[in-house]
């Protein structure tokens, strides 16, 4: 018996220095892994583009998603999910990270949004229709919005429940209960029109009443 305690504590001893470099590790390989793509990507840059849009829709959903569970929890104040809503919690504060994972997407613009080619809006009566929307200029400022927003409910809500659980204060729980009626609708519309923005404007001869929707619903599955 003294000799397997002995040795499960050699390896708690052993796991802590592993267990840092696993990180570090992780970064490395998605270093080397995007280097390869961006250097195979300039012979085919549309697919690269394409591909990497796909992914960043697909994780971004995960944190809004998981903004979504802890803000409807808020609002119907559920007191069951407090065992487990700190797991929604981290991972909803990863959409500042994914802010810095949109910027390659302004390189691509070009390849994957037919809108932004002004030869093919001159030539497109329904293109010029969309032109006060569908513009460079204004996909940024509503992607800036978008995120801002999103940081801000993500940041307000976790801080909000680490300072709960330290001072034991109902008043901070009160007071998210409050934000959160208004942040949901935030959240709703700002997740609407991102949807369209970044996804259904790559075809902008499309149209779909329900397409916010769909991308909302996909969210909480995707993070459940």
């Amino acid at each position: 018996m003294l000799a397997k305690i002995d040795i499960s504590k050699e390896a708690l001893r052993l796991s802590g220095p592993l267990k840092d470099k696993i990180p570090k590790i992780g970064f490395i390989i998605g270093g080397i892994s995007l280097l390869i793509s961006l250097v195979l990507g300039m012979k085919d840059p549309h697919h690269v583009f394409s591909s990497y849009l796909t992914a960043f829709s697909f994780f971004t959903t995960i944190s809004l998603g998981a903004m979504f569970f802890v803000l409807i929890q808020f609002v119907t104040r559920a007191g069951w999910s407090v065992v487990v809503r700190r797991v929604p919690e981290v991972l909803m504060s990863n959409i500042t990270l994914m802010a810095l994972f949109f910027i390659p997407l302004l390189f691509g613009m070009h390849e994957l949004y037919h809108w932004t080619h002004e030869s093919a809006v001159s030539t497109d009566l329904l293109l010029q229709g969309k032109a006060p929307y569908l513009n460079v200029p204004f996909f940024i400022l509503r992607a800036v919005l978008f995120f801002g927003l999103w940081t801000w409910i993500s940041k307000t809500f976790f801080k909000g429940s680490q300072e709960q659980d330290v001072s034991g204060d109902p008043s901070i729980t009160l007071g998210l209960q409050r934000k959160s009626t208004f942040c949901i609708i935030i959240f709703g519309f700002t997740l609407t029109f991102a949807a369209v923005d970044w996804i259904m404007s790559l075809t902008p001869h499309w149209y779909s009443t329900i397409f916010g929707v769909y991308i909302f619903a996909g969210s909480l599955v995707v993070f459940s």
